[in-house]
């Protein structure tokens, strides 16, 4: 299992699990996802995700495009994330020696 070090932060959060409920409430009950409504799951599914990365603070798509949404005080306090260098550019940096 791959850890994550933490890269959302918390205003965003916030943000992400209001959303993220809203939408899950509207594809479910306002686009009848409950009833095997292909639109409603098809707003209510990813929005999960939202949820997810409100709960844990780690979103693996702010990691793949090497951002994060911390504030300076929350760098602070649980580091600011790091992100390794892909294998081909560590090899070209290799060959350039």
């Amino acid at each position: 299992m791959i850890w994550v070090r933490r890269n959302v932060g918390n205003t965003d959060r916030i943000f992400r699990a209001i959303i993220g409920a809203f939408l899950v409430w509207f594809g479910m009950i306002g686009l009848k996802g409950l009833e095997a409504n292909v639109v409603g799951l098809l707003i209510a599914v990813p929005a999960m995700y939202l949820i997810g990365t409100a709960y844990t603070g780690k979103c693996l798509l702010f990691r793949m495009f090497k951002v994060h949404s911390l504030s300076k005080m929350e760098c602070s306090m649980y580091g600011k994330p790091r992100y390794r260098k892909r294998r081909r550019q560590l090899e070209h940096a290799v060959q350039a020696h």
